[in-house]
C-alpha cells in the first residue's frame, strides 16, 4: 500500500540520519541497529512505532543481502510492547449497557460487537442493499469486506454515518 511505502521511507530516512548517509551497507552491524533504537527512544518515539521502522529496515537489509550489497543481515531485536487490546467480559458489558451513556453510543457499541468489525469499518463502509461494504482502500488489511446486516443494523449504521457527516 502507498501508506506502507511512505511509512517505510520515513523509517529508512531516520535510520540513515543516525548512521550517516555515506555509511557503506557492509559496515552495518548489530550495534548500528541498537544505536539507532537508542536514538529513537531518546527522541520520544514509542516502541510500537520503532518496531514498524525496524520491520522496514529489516526489509531493506533483506533486499540488500539478496542483491549482494551485504553478506550478513544484522540481528534485529524488536522493542518490547504491551498488548493494549482489552475485551469486555459479560459482566463489564452488562454494566456498560446499563450505564447512563447516550443511547447512540450504546447502539454503536452493540453494532460493533454484533457485526465484529473495527470502528473504522462501520464509519468508512457504505451500505449497499443489506450489506456494509468496506473498500480495501480504507480497510487495514487492504481487502474488500462485505458484512450482511439486519434491518436494525442498517439503521444503526445509517445513524452512525449521519453523525460522521455532521462532524
Amino acid at each position: 500500500r502507498s501508506s506502507t511505502i511512505k511509512r517505510y521511507l520515513c523509517g529508512y530516512n531516520s535510520f540513515m540520519n543516525v548512521i550517516g548517509k555515506t555509511c557503506p551497507p557492509q559496515s552495518l552491524n548489530n550495534q548500528s541497529i541498537e544505536n539507532w533504537k537508542k536514538f529513537m527512544v531518546k527522541q520520544g518515539r514509542k516502541n510500537n512505532g520503532i518496531n514498524i521502522d525496524l520491520r522496514a529496515i529489516k526489509t531493506l537489509l533483506l533486499w540488500a543481502k539478496d542483491e549482494g550489497y551485504i553478506k550478513k543481515i544484522p540481528k534485529i531485536k524488536m522493542m518490547p510492547t504491551q498488548l493494549h487490546i482489552k475485551y469486555l467480559n459479560d459482566t463489564e458489558w452488562d454494566k456498560l449497557m446499563t450505564s447512563k451513556i447516550n443511547q447512540f453510543y450504546l447502539d454503536t457499541f452493540t453494532l460493533l460487537r454484533d457485526i465484529g468489525v473495527r470502528r473504522s469499518d462501520a464509519v468508512m463502509g457504505e451500505i449497499e442493499g443489506n450489506f456494509l461494504v468496506v473498500s480495501g482502500e480504507v480497510e487495514k488489511t487492504g481487502i474488500d469486506k462485505e458484512i450482511q446486516l439486519s434491518k436494525d443494523q442498517i439503521q444503526k449504521v445509517n445513524q452512525l454515518h449521519q453523525m460522521r457527516d455532521k462532524h
